[in-house]
């Protein structure tokens, strides 16, 4: 068996046909976007300011904030870094909730955790894991989402206590 031109020719095509999509695949997956793997409160709470929110200090003795506040749909959220790792979004409802109700949140609902806390209060919390890596896109979408929760969380609460 010989090797003709025409083999050689069809091999040529072959391997630039099957080489081409891998080449304009992994330049289609790569992204201009910083991975982030940490976040400081002044961090978090600037891109809070980035997406519209107005933002303030969750001190006011003076003393390092361990929290900060912003409105979301009229309601206090409060935004704060677990630790370097993970951020957390929280929303309470002081007009409290059965457990049954917040029962039925976590069942129906994902991404956050619905609570009663030891004063009463109705509680909506997520957290954000950035160890391993997220892009700005997620920290915003969860940002967003919650906001949308929080909404959700505060009407389904009422709905709730209004049932006979």
């Amino acid at each position: 068996m010989s090797i003709t031109y025409r083999d050689i020719a069809l091999y040529c095509v072959f391997l630039c046909l099957s080489a081409f999509p891998l080449h304009a695949q992994s330049d289609s997956t790569q992204s201009n976007h910083a991975v982030i793997t940490s976040m400081t409160m002044e961090a978090f709470q600037q891109r809070v300011k980035e997406l519209g929110f107005a933002t303030e200090s969750g001190s006011t003795d003076g003393k390092p904030a361990t929290f900060f506040l912003f409105r979301a749909e009229g309601r206090k959220v409060a935004g704060m870094v677990i630790n370097r790792d993970a951020v957390e979004l929280l929303v309470s409802f002081t007009d409290g909730a059965a457990l049954e109700t917040v029962n039925e949140w976590n069942r129906t609902h994902y991404g956050t955790s619905a609570f009663v806390d030891s004063k009463g209060n109705a509680e909506l919390r997520s957290d954000l894991v950035l160890s391993g890596g997220v892009s700005q896109e997620n920290v915003d979408s969860f940002i967003l989402r919650f906001r949308d929760m929080a909404s959700a969380y505060a009407r389904f609460i009422i709905d709730h206590k209004n049932k006979p």
